[in-house]
């Protein structure tokens, strides 16, 4: 197998990988979900603010559920991130003759459609429900990485490192 089909296969692994791993967070109930979020919460709201056990309850409360909103939304655009990444790094990687541009707009629509399965999957998860928001946010974070890797891929090539080196 030459190099570039073993980094084909890598990169197919790793987006099957990465589909489970959403599958999988997604397939928790909302207190397993919860508990996660709130282990996380704690740890973060204690690097951030070392005072917050000496604030009134009011305000640690206030400040416990703005730290989770921001880190379960932060974790639904890090794994579409990671997802639309290595979509579009596969995609240009395709032995099938293609534009950048071709390849960016099918790995926005696969993470798309993936992020539309997420959200339709937590249907059928205990405490758990579909939201538009969240199909948003899985999209952009599809997008940001599929960009910066675009970019990246674009300015790589342009230094002699491009797609064709690696055979």
């Amino acid at each position: 197998m030459n190099k570039l089909k073993t980094i084909r296969v890598v990169l197919l692994l790793a987006i099957l990988g990465t589909a489970v791993m959403i599958f999988l967070f997604s397939a928790q109930t909302a207190d397993e979900s919860q508990k996660t979020s709130d282990n996380l919460t704690t740890t973060v709201i204690h690097i951030i603010d070392p005072q917050y056990e000496k604030k009134p309850k009011t305000k640690q409360l206030s400040t416990r559920r703005l730290v989770s909103l921001i880190i379960r939304k932060l974790a639904h655009f890090s794994e579409f991130s990671l997802l639309g990444a290595l979509l579009y790094a596969f995609l240009r990687l395709s032995p099938r003759p293609g534009t950048a541009s071709r390849a960016l707009l099918i790995a926005i629509v696969l993470a798309a459609l993936y992020a539309c399965t997420d959200e339709g999957h937590q249907m059928l998860v205990e405490g758990r429900g579909p939201s538009p928001v969240d199909v948003g946010i899985d999209t952009l974070g599809a997008l940001t990485a599929i960009l910066i890797t675009a970019g990246l891929w674009r300015c790589f090539s342009r230094r002699g490192a491009g797609r064709h080196s690696l055979k």
